[in-house]
């Protein structure tokens, strides 16, 4: 993929560093308008969104790990976002669950989390029509406040002790930066700030 995989880990520097039987992860969804559109996965199945199933698959993950008696920490994070709720007060950016161990109520949460719960308790953040004031939040800035975030989220816990460090983005957007060249060099710089982490 063109924006790499962040969650890559570099095997052969500092192997000794790290506690491989343990991972902080950060899910990064988007949440913006083609996340919400209507799919059918299964022919003749229930209508859900891009949105939908990405949290599904978030619930699932923390499930199977809390079965499995895991000592990962996660953390859930949206972007493209009407309202934001993140230490950095950065626009666009909602952080629902910070870096943790995840419990029954987290999953809850999570699954209840269907598309006018989703609305009112976070929004999909609405552009401006053409011609209109410039948008305070864009793809391109809101995935890159969301990257910052998202390490912020990650830092938290290196004093705790050295842990594999993984981000898994879900998002139907291709590129980002709209095509724009410095956009594009601005999140890829934030993406190996997250490489350092």
């Amino acid at each position: 993929q063109e924006y790499g995989d962040i969650g890559a880990e570099e095997e052969d520097n500092h192997e000794e560093a790290y506690d491989y039987g343990k991972e902080n992860v950060v899910f990064l969804i988007d949440a913006g308008g083609d996340m919400n559109a209507e799919i059918i996965v299964l022919e003749g199945g229930p209508p859900t969104s891009s949105l939908q199933l990405a949290l599904r698959t978030v619930a699932d993950f923390m499930r199977k790990k809390i079965e499995q008696g895991s000592q990962d920490e996660f953390a859930l994070v949206f972007y493209n976002t009407a309202k934001k709720q993140n230490d950095l007060g950065q626009d666009g950016v909602y952080v629902m669950m910070d870096m943790r161990q995840p419990n029954a109520n987290d999953i809850k949460r999570v699954m209840e989390l269907d598309g006018p719960a989703f609305q009112q308790q976070v929004g999909t953040y609405q552009r401006a029509p053409a011609g209109g004031a410039p948008d305070s939040v864009t793809p391109a800035t809101s995935l890159k406040y969301g990257l910052w975030v998202a390490q912020t989220c990650l830092n938290k816990r290196i004093k705790a002790g050295r842990a594999l460090a993984r981000l898994i983005i879900f998002s139907n957007e291709q590129d980002p930066s709209g095509g724009r060249a410095e956009t594009k060099q601005q999140i890829l710089a934030r993406a190996d700030n997250l490489r350092e982490t």
